[in-house]
């Protein structure tokens, strides 16, 4: 009975061993062919992308938004919505013609600047400024001398040059006009304020000033703390970069972190954190004709003294790493980057590149005069003629 016993035993561990060792190969079939269809979706996806990335519009779709003499305003495209401003008042329209907002003022010469949905319009050489968010009207003050410049965070904090005839002054306001920091500047000491960009947060705010040693030009740029780390430092200052024989005409803050200080000859970028560092500087040899930028890039456009095309288009991650460069042949008026999309027009037409530097469209807009084009939105473009506003859907 006991050898009967073991048999029957043998004859069951053999067969779970069968069942087991099936079971294992059935698992390793399965998985042998799960992984075949994840490499082909992938296959699939890659060849997709390239395809996309390199495919061409080949027509448009145009669509009146407004009908009428355009010439009494401005306009500007944000995150898709349409920002039209005057003397008067500014709208917010949004995709489906639907007013968003609609804010009354008086100013003689609007300017705007902008942190994402968050605008600030100030009356250039005035003191009114108004400051609006996707919702309407965040707030809004008078300064006591004309303002020359000023920049917009996100939440609404706003810093501004101010001037009159005998002293200039950095301002940094909260949005119903309470003065954060203030600072007056002289050309003996400080030097000329230029150019001021503000950090994303509202945190850091860089500033170009304009000095004379000898005779010769020197630029200083300070960049100030507005959190804890600047709470110690006189004015809180708490960096600072002297360029000799060098002009920083503009600078901009990309992010929370990132500001990229552009110079005659290329453009900086500095980062770092609470207190900002040089992090990278690229030099270019050609003369820069033209600058443009979003959150993620900084493109320039250059002259192309020995090439076939009258310029070369570059463009640059915010790390400065660079994107593409290639030789342009495009005579334009306007240049600008939203959605990944470089958009360039002239009076007729208007061409698009991707960020890789593909060319999706050229095309020219029959009868048809332009006065200003933004980009909306993914292969969306905002169009300004005299005769009125319009969007442009390429397809």
């Amino acid at each position: 009975m006991k050898g009967i016993q073991r048999e029957t035993e043998i004859i069951e561990e053999e067969r779970q061993g069968n069942a087991g060792r099936h079971l294992r190969a059935l698992m390793k079939n399965r998985w042998i062919r799960y992984a075949l269809v994840v490499a082909v979706i992938l296959a699939l996806l890659l060849i997709a992308a390239h395809l996309i990335k390199n495919s061409r519009f080949k027509t448009y779709e145009i669509t009146e938004l407004e009908g009428g003499n355009t010439g009494a305003f401005q306009y500007c495209g944000i995150e898709g919505d349409v920002l039209r401003y005057g003397t008067e008042n500014a709208r917010l329209t949004g995709e489906d013609g639907s007013v968003l907002w609609n804010v009354s003022y008086s100013m003689q010469a609007p300017a705007l600047a902008r942190c994402g949905s968050t605008v600030v319009l100030y009356d250039k050489n005035g003191t009114s400024v108004v400051i609006c968010g996707r919702e309407g009207q965040i707030g809004s003050f008078s300064t006591d001398m004309p303002i020359l410049k000023a920049e917009t965070a996100a939440q609404g904090a706003t810093a501004a040059i101010l001037e009159d005839s005998s002293d200039t002054w950095i301002r940094y306001y909260d949005p119903q006009g309470e003065v954060i920091a203030s600072f007056k500047t002289a050309m003996d000491s400080t030097g000329y304020p230029l150019d001021i960009g503000l950090s994303e947060d509202g945190l850091l705010m860089a500033v170009s000033f304009l000095k004379y040693e000898d005779g010769r030009p020197k630029t200083e740029l300070n960049f100030y703390n507005f959190g804890s780390a600047g709470q110690i430092q006189v004015d809180n200052q708490v960096s600072s970069f002297s360029y000799d024989n060098l002009l920083i005409p503009e600078v901009v803050y990309l992010d929370e972190d990132t500001c990229a200080a552009f110079r005659e000859d290329g453009f900086t970028l500095f980062g770092g954190g609470q207190i900002p560092e040089e992090q990278k500087k690229i030099t270019v040899e050609q003369e820069i004709v033209s600058i443009f930028h979003d959150a993620s890039h900084i493109g320039l456009v250059l002259e192309n003294g020995q090439g076939s095309s009258g310029f070369i288009l570059e463009l640059y991650g915010k790390d400065g790493e660079l994107l593409f460069q290639k030789e342009l042949d495009y005579g334009y008026q306007g240049i600008e980057i939203e959605s990944g999309q470089i958009l360039l027009y002239n009076r007729t037409g208007f061409c698009v590149y991707s960020q890789a530097g593909v060319e999706k469209f050229r095309g020219e807009l029959n009868g048809v005069m332009i006065q200003q084009m933004s980009g909306i939105g993914r292969s969306r473009f905002l169009l300004v003629t005299e005769e009125g506003l319009y969007r442009i859907q390429l397809k």
